[in-house]
C-alpha cells in the first residue's frame, strides 16, 4: 500500500515584502493570495478527522496547482527567463523567510508533531510545495485502493477493479514525476539551501522517487493477481459467492509477474539505501522502505513457486513459497518449537486484526506495513494447499529455500515515467499581472503565527467598533503612549458632525456640543491627576516611582482630544443628546430568558413604529436601560468583567444598541465581538 504521509503545513508569508517587479506588478501579489488559499485549505485538512481527509484531496490539490505556477513564474523573473513569452522581472529586495512544517523529520518529542523549520530561499519555498504536490498524489492513490481491503463492504467487480487500480497506478507515476524533477533540480548550482533540510535534500527526494516507482508496479502485479484477489473475496464478510462455487485460478504470466516484482524490489532496496544515508529522516519512512522490499521479494518468490507448480515441481513451488515467508519475516513449520511457533501465530493473528480495524475505520496509519500481511495471507492459503498436496499425492523432496533465494532472476522495467512538465501562467494572466498591485486585501496580513492552531486569531475587545482593534492593543516597545480610548461616544461624535456638516442650520447645536466634550475632557483629566496623586502619597518608594511614570501627558489641542477617556464622565443628559442627535436610535430593550418570544415580538413592534426624533412614548425606557448600560460599561472599563460570563456584545447595522439574551439575534446583525472568553448576552441592533 501507498505510503501514509502527513501533509505539512506553513506560516503565513507576504511576497511584496521581499520581491518586487518592475514590469509586472502584480505578480507578486496574485502569488500571496494563491499562497494564503493553500496555507489555509492545509489547515483545515489537518484539523479534518482522518475519516474526512480523502474526500478533501481534491480542494487541496486545486490549490497546489493554482499556487505552484506562480512560484515557477517568480523563479523565472529572478533568473531573467521569459514566461509564456512574454520577459518577465522580478527583483529581490530582501532575502525570503518562509517556514514549512517538516513531517518526514524526526520530532524533537516523541508523539509530537516535527517542528517547522525556517528557510531563507524562494528554492525552499518551490521544493515544499512540490513535494506537498507529491504527497498529495500518493494519498489520493491510497484512498482510491482502500475499497479493495475492506472487509465489510461489497466486492468490486472485474472491471471496477481494474479501473480503481489504473488511476491509483497513474496518481503514483504522477508523484514519481514530481519527486524525480525535484531530484534533478536538488543536485544542481542551488542545492545548498535545500540540503539543509532532510524533507527537501537529493536523498530523501531519491528515496520517495525510488518508492512511488516501487509501489506503481506492484500495483500492475496487482491488477492481474488472482491469488491476492481470492484472499480479499475469502475474508470478506459479505461475500456469498463461496456457497455455490469454488474460487477461479486462472493461468498468470508468472515468470513476467515474477520479474516485475523483483524490479519493484530493486527500487525500493535504492530508496532504503538512499534514505538510510539522510540524516535525521522519521524512521517510520525508512522502515516502510524496508517492508516493501521485502514484500516484493516475497512476491517474486510467490509467482516463482506457481511457475514452479504449473511444471509440476510441488516440492520447489513449497520450497519459493517458504522462502517467501523467510523474506516477510514469518516463522516456517519445522524451523521452531511449538510453543514459540504457537505464541508468533498469536502475535501475527493480533497484528493483522489491528491493521484491518485500521483499513475499516480508515485510519490515518492503515497499509503502513506496505502489504506485509496480505501478502502473508496469499502463501498462507497456497502453502496449505500444496504441502497437503504433496503429503496425499505427489511425494517430492523440498529443497533448500536460501538456495532459489540466491538464483532468483534479474527484474524488469513496466513504467517508464515521464518527466514532470512545469505548469506555466496563461498568456491572459500574465498581461493582467502589469497591473499594479492592490496590498489592501486581507490576503496580505498574517491571521495568526502558527499555521494549524485553532486559536490564531485574537478577538475584539469589548465594546469595541470594528476596525478599532489597534487603539486597544498594548506596544510593546514600552514607550509612553496616548491614553485615549475609542468608546462609543467617538463613533457617535462622528456621525454627529458628518451630519451637521450637511445641515447648516443645525451648526450652531455642533458647536455647543464640542464645547461641553471639550469641558467634559477636562474634567476627566483633572479627576485621572487627583487619583493618581492620591496614589503618590503611599510610603513605597517603588510605587511612587512607577506612579511618577504614569504621569498624565500635558494637555492637547482640542482637535486631538475629540474622545474622552470614560463615556461615564459625561452627564446623562449630555449622553442622551449625543445619542439623539447622532441620527441613530438610542432605545436600550432588555429581555428576561423565560419570557424571551413575547417580548422580543412586542418590542420589535414599538421600535419599528417610532421615529428617532420622536422620544416622549418611550423616554422612561431610555432612561432606564442607559442606566444599566451604565453598569455595563463601568464593569467594562475597570476590567471587572467577572459578573459578564456568558455575554456578548453585537454591532448591528444601524449603530443603535440593544440589551438582549443571547439565544436571540435578528437579520441585521453584522458583526460579533467575542471578549472575556464568553460574552452572550448584550447585543447591539
Amino acid at each position: 500500500m501507498p505510503y501514509p504521509f502527513s501533509l505539512p503545513t506553513t506560516s503565513h508569508l507576504s511576497f511584496p515584502h521581499f520581491l518586487t517587479s518592475s514590469t509586472h506588478p502584480s505578480l507578486p501579489a496574485a502569488a500571496t493570495a494563491s499562497r494564503t488559499l493553500l496555507r489555509d485549505v492545509l489547515k483545515r485538512h489537518k484539523r479534518l478527522p482522518p475519516a474526512s481527509q480523502p474526500s478533501h484531496l481534491s480542494t487541496v490539490l486545486n490549490a497546489l496547482n493554482n499556487y505552484i505556477p506562480y512560484l515557477f513564474a517568480l523563479d523565472a523573473g529572478l533568473s531573467g527567463t521569459s514566461i509564456s513569452g512574454e520577459e518577465v522581472d522580478v527583483a529581490l529586495e530582501r532575502e525570503l523567510e518562509v517556514e514549512w512544517r517538516c513531517t518526514l523529520s524526526l520530532p524533537l518529542v516523541p508523539g509530537r508533531d516535527p517542528e517547522r523549520k525556517k528557510m531563507k530561499s524562494l528554492e525552499s519555498e518551490l521544493f515544499f510545495a512540490l513535494q506537498t504536490l507529491g504527497f498529495v498524489y500518493v494519498l489520493i492513490a491510497r484512498a482510491g485502493l482502500r475499497p479493495l481491503y475492506v472487509r465489510a463492504s461489497v466486492m468490486l467487480d472485474d472491471e471496477k477493479r481494474k479501473a480503481v487500480i489504473a488511476g491509483a497506478m497513474q496518481n503514483l507515476l504522477m508523484a514519481q514525476a514530481v519527486h524525480a524533477y525535484l531530484l534533478g533540480r536538488g543536485s544542481g548550482s542551488q542545492a545548498h539551501a535545500t540540503q539543509l533540510i532532510p524533507d527537501i535534500s537529493s536523498s530523501v527526494q531519491s528515496a520517495l522517487a525510488e518508492m512511488a516507482l516501487a509501489e506503481a508496479t506492484l500495483i500492475t502485479v496487482l491488477k492481474d493477481d488472482p491469488y491476492a484477489s481470492a484472499v480479499a473475496e475469502e475474508r470478506n464478510k459479505s461475500s456469498k459467492d463461496w456457497m455455490f462455487k469454488a474460487p477461479e485460478m486462472p493461468k498468470v504470466r508468472a515468470m513476467l509477474f515474477a520479474r516485475l516484482c523483483l524490479a519493484a524490489a530493486e527500487h525500493a532496496a535504492n530508496g532504503l539505501a538512499s534514505a538510510r544515508n539522510a540524516k535525521g529522516v522519521d524512521e517510520k519512512l525508512v522502515q516502510y522502505l524496508d517492508d516493501l522490499r521485502c514484500t516484493a521479494r516475497a512476491k517474486a518468490a510467490r509467482f516463482l513457486g506457481i511457475d514452479a507448480e504449473g511444471v509440476g515441481k510441488v516440492g520447489e513451488g513449497i520450497a519459493w513459497l517458504r522462502g517467501a515467508r523467510n523474506e516477510l519475516g514469518f516463522s516456517t513449520s519445522g524451523e521452531e518449537g511449538t510453543q514459540k511457533r504457537g505464541l508468533g501465530k498469536l502475535r501475527k493473528d493480533w497484528k493483522e486484526k489491528r491493521e484491518d480495524k485500521k483499513v475499516e475505520r480508515a485510519d490515518a496509519e492503515w497499509g503502513g506495513d506496505a502489504g506485509r500481511y496480505e501478502e502473508g495471507r496469499a502463501l498462507d492459503m497456497l502453502l496449505t494447499k500444496w504441502e497437503k498436496m504433496n503429503d496425499t499425492v505427489n511425494v517430492q523432496l523440498i529443497p533448500s529455500s536460501a538456495d532459489l533465494l540466491a538464483a532468483m532472476p534479474s527484474g524488469r522495467e513496466y513504467h517508464y515515467p515521464k518527466p514532470y512538465q512545469i505548469p506555466s501562467l496563461d498568456e491572459q494572466v500574465i498581461a493582467r499581472m502589469r497591473a499594479p498591485a492592490d496590498l489592501t486585501d486581507s490576503a496580505f496580513q498574517s491571521n495568526g503565527g502558527d499555521s494549524d492552531s485553532d486559536d490564531d486569531t485574537r478577538p475584539e475587545p469589548v465594546g469595541a467598533y470594528p476596525g478599532t482593534k489597534a487603539g486597544y492593543t498594548p506596544s510593546s516597545s514600552g514607550a509612553a503612549e496616548d491614553t485615549t480610548l475609542i468608546c462609543p461616544l467617538a463613533f457617535f461624535t462622528r456621525q454627529s458632525e458628518r451630519i451637521m456638516s450637511e445641515s447648516p442650520q443645525r451648526k450652531s447645536t455642533l458647536r455647543k456640543s464640542t464645547q461641553r466634550k471639550s469641558i467634559l475632557h477636562k474634567s476627566a483629566i483633572r479627576k485621572s491627576t487627583l487619583r493618581k496623586s492620591t496614589q503618590r502619597q503611599l510610603p513605597s518608594k517603588k510605587c511612587s516611582r512607577l506612579t511618577e511614570e504614569r504621569d498624565p501627558a500635558p494637555e492637547k489641542p482640542k482637535e486631538q482630544c475629540r474622545t474622552p477617556t470614560n463615556f461615564l464622565s459625561l452627564p446623562r443628559e449630555l449622553r442622551h443628546d449625543i445619542l439623539l442627535r447622532s441620527g441613530h436610535s438610542p432605545n436600550f430593550v432588555k429581555y428576561k430568558y423565560e419570557n424571551l418570544e413575547p417580548l422580543m415580538q412586542q418590542w420589535a413592534t414599538l421600535l419599528r413604529s417610532v421615529h428617532p426624533d420622536i422620544v416622549e412614548d418611550v423616554e422612561y425606557v431610555r432612561g432606564k436601560w442607559l442606566e444599566d448600560l451604565d453598569t455595563i460599561w463601568e464593569r467594562v472599563e475597570t476590567g471587572d468583567s467577572s459578573q459578564l460570563a456568558g455575554w456578548t456584545l453585537t454591532y448591528g447595522r444601524f449603530g443603535s444598541w440593544m440589551v438582549s439574551d443571547g439565544s436571540w439575534c435578528t437579520g441585521w446583525m453584522e458583526e460579533v465581538t467575542i471578549a472575556s472568553g464568553r460574552l452572550r448576552f448584550l447585543n447591539w441592533l
